[in-house]
């Protein structure tokens, strides 16, 4: 959808779209209910209004953080704001009540010119237009408020100088956000220049502030880098330490040896602060907090959408969510809302973990999304366990690690896990690196070879229907590949294409196999219960695996010719890596109706 916005008035405003796509009607109680701030006055239409201020220009995906445009600020958000982009603004004690078209902030002291000009600037980038007006608290001893971190959201991230007695490192992160949450959503700051994950080695997760865990020396054993959410204070930590058999300076001494770092995503007044301020010692890299983790999240959001191959095609996925609607008896919206999830997440995430970090991650995840699905498709409301599900997965994937989860954990939560996992596995790989180096090559193979001699390699069973033959190799890039496969066999020895097509054949057989048991995989959970046992029942795309999804998106995309070569890439993606090959590829199509013949030797001379 491309929308136009036009400002009608000083405070209301109108958002235009093409009736085609969706009537204004559709849509005016969901956005009523769940989109539009409650204070702001905004009209859906299909149609301009005929009188209006201005028309808004619209943002683009890069441009997201420039500014915080469009962002609905509230007066916590605009606090925390201010003083992450400009640390040494004296203190704001309140921000007046809007009554004319202008906001008034009002600081301790005067503001300096230059803060007085970069405060201006920013809030131009913000809302363009809108005055801003600089007051100074009364001689009367006027001073903000202390800001207690177990205010009224306890898990929202709290500006440090609001805060007191907190290690360095927490200014440290607060800055790095503020400093590079421009560049992050610009997609000029990969998720490796965030945190050099690769250099983690092998790598797993624990979340240590909830639930009990495994013996994290079992872990150390296994891992390179262990990745753990410290626990919090009061009886459960104690509790920890004694299932663990381990102290804090255990743990101190692990870090400082970079076997452990501790990923916060509670406030840090929530955990042991003096037990954080001795790892940051033992070892600085140890800490990961909450602006880092958050950062590394929104890098690998914007990097996965960014490369998301649907990106290419984005014009088509209507067309194919209706075919696919209509097999599957679901809405197109909901296939639509699954496909294009990257793109999603990358635009609703940046105010979510700017005021709440890793904690945040139910408002743009995949949890929301599959627990609606699973509830439309059997009836059975699972939404609060898709939603605890899914958030260690989110985490875990960003850093390219191993989830543990809870040893006491309700029963198929697992199972909720594996299909976010899934999902997410899905989207990274979904990329456009892979497919254009690969396609490249196999352009330069094919163009090489200009004449293909004339010999026998195929046998035809008597029985094969010739429109059958037709039907398998109707489409260009199936052709592509049987020139391929013909040219390279014909140019071999005859010794050596003998063993190639007895390899190929062998391949063939048991990437039937694999098909066969990777189909089967969730069919074969006898035991599974509560969660499980609703989860076992479903048939229906898309709460079981993304595999079925991949599959059923072939299929369709198959009959929109203008998808052919972005289907075949797909579909050739899905083969485990030994079999990923164009000739194998090839077979597996046609074997219905041809299948490798034994070499004959050529007469001699």
């Amino acid at each position: 959808m491309q929308t136009r916005i036009f400002q009608v008035s000083p405070f209301k405003y109108a958002i235009v779209f093409d009736a085609a796509i969706l009537g204004a009607d559709q849509i005016r109680g969901e956005f009523a209910n769940s989109i539009q701030p409650a204070a702001l006055s905004i009209e859906l239409s299909n149609d301009i209004p005929t009188n209006f201020l201005r028309e808004i220009a619209t943002i683009a995906d890069h441009q997201i953080a420039s500014g915080f445009a469009g962002l609905p600020f509230n007066r916590d958000d605009l606090r925390t704001v201010l003083y992450g982009k400009f640390p040494s603004l004296p203190s704001l004690v309140r921000v007046e009540d809007v009554e004319s078209p202008s906001i008034t902030l009002c600081f301790e002291r005067e503001l300096l010119d230059d803060e007085k000009r970069s405060v201006a600037a920013f809030f131009e980038q913000w809302e363009a237009g809108w005055p801003i007006e600089f007051a100074v608290a009364s001689s009367t001893g006027e001073t903000a408020a202390p800001d207690s971190p177990f205010g009224r959201d306890m898990l929202r991230i709290k500006p440090v100088r609001t805060r007191t007695a907190l290690p360095r490192f927490v200014q440290e992160d607060e800055a790095y956000w503020f400093d590079h949450v421009d560049a992050l959503f610009e997609g000029s700051l990969n998720p490796n220049r965030v945190i050099d994950v690769e250099r983690l080695g092998t790598t797993c997760y624990v979340d240590a502030s909830s639930f009990p865990q495994i013996d994290l020396r079992q872990t150390i054993l296994c891992y390179d880098t262990v990745l753990m959410s410290p626990p919090l204070i009061g009886d459960g930590e104690e509790s920890f330490w004694r299932r663990q058999s381990l102290s804090r300076d255990d743990f101190v001494e692990l870090a400082g040896a970079d076997r452990v770092r501790f990923v916060l995503r509670q406030p840090e007044e929530r955990t042991d602060v003096a037990f954080l301020h001795a790892v940051y010692q033992a070892n600085p890299s140890a800490i990961i907090g909450r602006r880092k983790a958050s950062a590394l999240l929104a890098a690998d959001l914007v990097q996965t959408a960014d490369e998301y191959r649907f990106n290419g095609v984005a014009d088509h996925v209507p067309e194919l969510a209706r075919q696919m609607a209509q097999e599957l008896h679901l809405s197109e919206l909901e296939i639509i809302q699954l496909l294009l999830w990257p793109s999603s997440a990358r635009r609703s995430c940046l105010l979510p973990l700017m005021t709440s970090g890793l904690m945040s991650i139910g408002a743009f995840g995949q949890g929301r999304l599959l627990g609606d699905q699973i509830q439309r498709a059997t009836g059975q409301d699972l939404r609060l366990e898709a939603f605890v599900a899914s958030d260690d997965v989110h985490i875990a994937h960003a850093f390219n690690a191993t989830l543990i989860p809870p040893l006491e954990e309700k029963s198929g939560i697992i199972m909720l896990r594996r299909l976010v996992g899934d999902r997410l596995n899905f989207y990274r790989a979904c990329n456009t690196r892979i497919f254009a180096a690969w396609a490249t090559n196999e352009r330069r193979r094919e163009e090489k070879i200009r004449l293909l001699p004339s010999m026998p390699i195929f046998d035809f069973p008597p029985h094969a229907k010739l429109r059958d033959l037709i039907s398998l190799t109707s489409y260009q890039s199936t052709r592509r590949k049987g020139r391929a496969l013909l040219s390279r066999l014909s140019q071999l020895p005859f010794e050596e294409r003998e063993s190639e097509i007895e390899r190929l054949s062998k391949d063939l057989y048991e990437l039937g196999v694999r098909r066969e048991k990777r189909a089967m995989l969730l069919d074969t959970a006898d035991d599974v219960k509560e969660v499980a046992g609703a989860l076992i029942d479903l048939t229906l795309f898309p709460v079981r695996s993304v595999w079925n999804l991949v599959n059923k998106i072939v299929a369709v995309g198959r009959r929109i010719p203008a998808l052919d070569n972005f289907i075949d890439d797909l579909e050739r993606d899905t083969l485990p890596q030994r079999f990923r090959n164009t000739d194998l590829d090839f077979l597996s199509k046609i074997e219905r109706v041809a299948v490798l013949r034994e070499p004959v030797r050529p007469a001699s001379d």
